[in-house]
């Protein structure tokens, strides 16, 4: 049973599978963890958002599945409050525009852009608007390298939406 920040992220992905590009083959994640692993080949730390496996001692990246069509995950960057109630998060996306907009040429981006910040908007009473729309690879700069991704992510486009979350500490 969800907690805290997980309680209203949560919900937003129930709301993005059944609302949000319903007719592909896409995965949407509550809170990812920025777990920290060394890079064989560079020797160095590096990032890697990944989703814990249900019932095991496992993490997944959510970056390794190129099957899907989009990919979406919650990144909440930490709050050093000691009892936090508003989060600053990254509502992160890798779309592949050519299988979710097929009849749309080159401005697809902006589609995929309105598609999320609908949503997003519909859903006030638990986030505030996004204060940020970060293009590109600059959206996943906190994510490094892993050996096992490569990180082409050719062809997917990557963007993500920075809000402030509201949530309860506790669900009393």
């Amino acid at each position: 049973m969800s907690k805290g920040v997980d309680v209203p992220i949560d919900e937003l992905v129930g709301v993005f599978d059944s609302e949000l590009w319903i007719s592909n083959n896409c995965q949407f994640y509550g809170r990812i963890f920025r777990n920290e692993i060394i890079n064989q080949q560079t020797g160095q730390k590096i990032i890697v958002p990944e989703y814990y496996i249900e019932n095991s001692d496992d993490y997944r990246d959510v970056l390794l599945d190129d099957s899907k069509d989009a990919i979406g995950f919650f990144d909440v960057v930490a709050d050093n409050s000691i009892i936090p109630t508003v989060a600053d998060v990254r509502v992160c996306f890798a779309v592949n525009l050519q299988k979710l907009y097929p009849a749309i040429g080159t401005r697809a981006t902006e589609y995929a852009h309105e598609s999320v910040y609908n949503i997003l908007k519909g859903s006030i009473a638990l986030f505030d608007t996004a204060s940020k729309l970060i293009r590109g690879a600059d959206a996943f700069s906190d994510y490094g390298q892993s050996d096992a991704t490569k990180h082409n992510m050719s062809p997917y486009y990557l963007f993500r939406f920075d809000v402030k979350l509201e949530y309860k500490l506790f669900n009393c």
